[in-house]
């Protein structure tokens, strides 16, 4: 994690990923937010009225921590996919083997998908730290046998089934009937 932040954020200001096509709406919706605009953070209708407000949310926040300008903005995201491969790494190792488990994070963290969208400030790879946190806490109840894992579990699949994006999708990340079984 320390690797992969540390890694992406050395560059992150630099004038080649100054700004990538659409991504003014996003920086200045987060910073609208930093500044103290006031949102519903519930409503799907945020930059072009699609993208969930939560996550400008998260990133004007993070902003206010980091810096209300781009570098607050950009290190927001890949702060948030730092985090998200503790979890990947426990839930991997937790059912494979400390061997499996770095060999997986080190192919998640150099994924050129998660590089990419690390220099543009987009939220897009919000979902893979989202989908991490889903399956880690549903493998967590699924495997665990206390009361607590049922609470675990529910998180993790509530998680996974946020729909997420815009209407026309809204509802098709649902798992099939038997995934679960099919996990055992």
């Amino acid at each position: 994690s320390l690797i992969y932040l540390t890694i992406n954020i050395h560059d992150i200001t630099h004038w080649y990923y100054s700004a990538i096509n659409d991504e003014y709406a996003f920086y200045y919706f987060a910073k609208s937010i930093a500044q103290g605009s006031s949102v519903n953070i519930f409503s799907q209708d945020g930059v072009y009225q699609i993208i969930p407000v939560l996550s400008s949310f998260y990133q004007g926040t993070m902003m206010k921590i980091l810096g209300v300008d781009n570098f607050g903005w950009k290190v927001s995201i890949i702060l948030l996919v730092a985090i998200s491969l503790i979890p990947f790494y426990l839930m991997i190792k937790s059912r494979f083997n400390q061997l499996v488990a770095s060999s997986a994070i080190i192919t998640l963290a150099f994924a050129h998908y998660l590089w990419a969208y690390s220099h543009t400030g987009y939220s897009n790879i919000e979902s893979v730290a989202i989908s991490i946190f889903s399956f880690y806490f549903f493998i967590k109840g699924f495997y665990e046998k206390r009361h607590k894992s049922s609470i675990a579990k529910n998180a993790g699949f509530a998680t996974g089934t946020d729909r997420r994006y815009n209407e026309d999708t809204r509802g098709a990340n649902i798992p099939p009937r038997g995934v679960g079984p099919a996990l055992t």
